[in-house]
């Protein structure tokens, strides 16, 4: 996933996975990213379904945090076949 920094300094961002379902986890790496004006920082983010998930639709939520503040969010979905 790739963040964008549209303001004129620089951000410092935190970044965490919000909710998900059992057996199915989500994480994001790196945790933290800085980010100059006009600038990009990419971020990965993967799922691990345990052993036994169950089958269907898994949801969870990016979060991007600065200054203690919530600034953005994304959704992630997997699908357990």
């Amino acid at each position: 996933m790739t963040l964008r920094n549209l303001g004129s300094s620089a951000k410092s961002v935190a970044l965490s996975v919000a909710g998900g379902d059992p057996g199915v986890a989500f994480a994001v790496s790196p945790a933290t990213a800085t980010i100059v004006p006009g600038g990009t920082a990419t971020v990965n983010v993967t799922m691990t379904a345990g052993k036994g998930a169950p089958a269907g639709g898994h949801q969870a939520f990016l979060e991007v945090g600065s200054g203690g503040k919530s600034v953005a969010h994304a959704a992630l979905f997997t699908l357990v076949k």
